[in-house]
C-alpha cells in the first residue's frame, strides 16, 4: 500500500519492519483490558484502515493509461484551450471553458441563421395530396405546412422548417427550397428561370441524366448533389452558412511530412512563429510547437484576432485534466469496501459483534456491500 502512495517503505528493511508491525500492535492493544486503551486502539486502527482504503483507490499509472487507450487518446497531440465568449461543443469536459476540439459562441444569437436553395426533380405524385390544388411530389419538403396561389400559376409553399416553390417542367415536378432565412421573392424569381443544368454547372464529376435542373441566383453559387440528384446553392462569401460560419476548430497532428498551406487559397507568415491561412469556408492559424503542428480555424464570419489569440494559447493538455475529463474505466474494481474492512477491526477477539460479510463479484457485475 505504501508502495502505491509513492512512499516505498517496502525498499528499507528497518522500515518494513517496524511499520509492518503496526496493525499487531493495535489489534493487541484492543484486547487490553481497560476501555480507554482499547477504544483508543480501535480510533487508530479505523483512521489507519481509512487512509490505506484512500491510498488505494487512487488510479495507478497503469489504469491511467488503460483509460487513455480505450477513449483513445493520444497525449503528445491532445492540447486544450479557452476562447473568450465561446463555449467547448462536444468533446471532452475539461472545466473551466476548456476544449479540445469544437467551439460555439456561448451566446446562440450570435449564430447566423443557415442560408441555401436546393433545387430538385421528381418523377411521382403523392395520391390524393394537393397544396392550393397543386399535386405534391412525393418524397418533396414542400408537402405540409401552408400555401398561397401566386400568379403566373405558381404556388408558395410555406412549413416550419423551408418554403418554396414547385414547378412542373415536362414530366418532372421541380422543387426550389430554401431555409427560413432566404428571402421569399429570391425564391420565386429563380422558381420562373429553371433550366436543365449545363455540363459546366454540373462539373466533370457529374454527368446531366435529365435530373439536374439549375438557375441564375445572384449572389449563390451552386454545385450538384448526390441523392436525390439536384443542387445546392450557398452564399458566395460563404457567410451565410449558419453555425459553420463562426464555428472554431482546434486541430493538432504530428509535423513531419504535413503542408499546412495544402490546398489553401491563402497561406502567408503572420509573425511570432505564426502562418496564416484561409481556405474556401474557414481561415485562421498554424503554428509549429516541436513535434506537432496546432491550426486553429474558424468561419469566414469569425474575426482573426480570437483565431490567432487561440493558436498561441493552446497547450498541452494536464495529467489532471485528463483524468478529469476521461470517462471511467469499464472493468469493476476489487477493492475491499471500507465498512467490511472496519467491521472485520471491530470484531476482533470477538470484542465486537458485526455481521458484514462481502464477497468480489465477478467483473461487470457491480461490487457493493450485502443488504
Amino acid at each position: 500500500m505504501t508502495d502505491i502512495a509513492g512512499l516505498g517503505v517496502s525498499r528499507s528493511e528497518l522500515l518494513s519492519s517496524l511499520l509492518g508491525g503496526i496493525p499487531f500492535v493495535l489489534a493487541a492493544g484492543m484486547s487490553l483490558r481497560g476501555w480507554r486503551l482499547s477504544l483508543t486502539a480501535l480510533g487508530l486502527s479505523v483512521v489507519l484502515i481509512g487512509a490505506g482504503v484512500v491510498v488505494l483507490r487512487q488510479e495507478s499509472p497503469e489504469e491511467f493509461e488503460a483509460r487513455l487507450a480505450a477513449a483513445n487518446v493520444n497525449r503528445e497531440t491532445t492540447y486544450v484551450v479557452s476562447i473568450p465568449g465561446y463555449r467547448p461543443n462536444g468533446g471532452r469536459d475539461y472545466g473551466r471553458g476548456l476544449g479540445d476540439a469544437g467551439f460555439l459562441p456561448e451566446n446562440p444569437d450570435a449564430i447566423p441563421p443557415d442560408r441555401h436553395i436546393t433545387i430538385t426533380a421528381y418523377n411521382r405524385l403523392m395520391v390524393g395530396e394537393k397544396m392550393c390544388g397543386q399535386p405534391s411530389a412525393q418524397d418533396s419538403r414542400l408537402t405540409w405546412g401552408s400555401c398561397t396561389a401566386e400568379s403566373g400559376g405558381l404556388v408558395y409553399r410555406n412549413n416550419e422548417i423551408v418554403h418554396g416553390y414547385q414547378v412542373p417542367v415536362g414530366r418532372r415536378h421541380v422543387t426550389v427550397v430554401g431555409t427560413p432565412s432566404v428571402d421569399h421573392d429570391l425564391l420565386r424569381a429563380t422558381a420562373l428561370n429553371l433550366h436543365l443544368a449545363t455540363n459546366r454547372e454540373l462539373g466533370a464529376a457529374h454527368e446531366q441524366t435529365g435530373d439536374y435542373y439549375a438557375a441564375r441566383i445572384p449572389g449563390y453559387a451552386g454545385q450538384p448533389t448526390g441523392i436525390p440528384a439536384g443542387m445546392i446553392y450557398l452564399p458566395l462569401d460563404r457567410t451565410g452558412i449558419g453555425a459553420q460560419s463562426v464555428a472554431i476548430q482546434l486541430y493538432v497532428t504530428y509535423a513531419d511530412g504535413e503542408d499546412v498551406c495544402f490546398r489553401a487559397t491563402e497561406c502567408t507568415p503572420d509573425g511570432a512563429g505564426l502562418t496564416y491561412v484561409r481556405h474556401e469556408d474557414t481561415h485562421g492559424y498554424a503554428m509549429r510547437r516541436g513535434e506537432v503542428n496546432v491550426l486553429v480555424l474558424g468561419g469566414l464570419r469569425t474575426g482573426k484576432t480570437p483565431l490567432r489569440q487561440a493558436t498561441l494559447n493552446a497547450r498541452p493538455v494536464t495529467e489532471e485534466e485528463l483524468r478529469r475529463a476521461l470517462p471511467p474505466a469499464t472493468t469493476a474494481s476489487h477493492r475491499r469496501p471500507l465498512l467490511p474492512m472496519v467491521a472485520d477491526v471491530l470484531n476482533l477477539h470477538g470484542r465486537f459483534e458485526f455481521d458484514m460479510s462481502w464477497h468480489p463479484e465477478p467483473d461487470g457485475v457491480p461490487l457493493s456491500p450485502p443488504n
